[in-house]
């Protein structure tokens, strides 16, 4: 889990997870058991998702299991009747709701992975320049070598 924040909403995976617990415990005795264990799969979803998913690189179907889990847990609440829990899971209309938050959740995510992407890609260009004989001090001597390697830090910045 990531503690960074963007300029995006600043719903980072660890906000996204507390957010959930907050859920399930403000419904911990107020809701069946079988609701209780729906909230519960979002939050084991949610820890799956990311458990071995690189800062670097947006879960593979993951948003989706996600969002599908919140949806499992909404379509349970409304069958057994318990409005309020389907309007804090997944009414639309609810800005606070766990589906709203789960949207910009991804937004925020998807552009700390792409921030963290690219300073990956700048670093492991640099090492790349650092193990080439003469190493970055031979290239940053002189004026060319400095334009060029500004030059592929922007072409790395543009392709990622």
């Amino acid at each position: 889990m990531t503690k960074q924040k963007t300029n995006s909403d600043g719903i980072t995976r660890r906000i996204f997870t507390k957010e959930v617990v907050k859920l399930r415990e403000s419904y911990n005795g107020k809701v069946s058991e079988e609701e209780m264990k729906s909230i519960g799969a979002i939050l084991e979803t949610v820890d799956a998702t990311f458990i071995g998913t690189s800062r670097y690189s947006k879960p593979e179907n993951g948003y989706d299991l996600i969002a599908s889990s919140i949806y499992a847990a909404a379509v349970q609440a409304k069958m057994n009747g318990h409005d309020n829990l389907w309007k804090d899971l997944a009414s639309v209309e609810n800005s606070d709701s766990l589906i709203n938050k789960f949207s910009r959740f991804v937004k925020s995510d998807a552009a700390i992975v792409e921030q963290r992407k690219k300073k990956f890609d700048k670093l492991q260009y640099l090492r790349e320049v650092e193990n080439t004989p003469g190493g970055l001090a031979s290239i940053l001597s002189s004026e060319k070598g400095r334009a060029d390697l500004l030059k592929q830090l922007r072409r790395i910045e543009k392709e990622s």
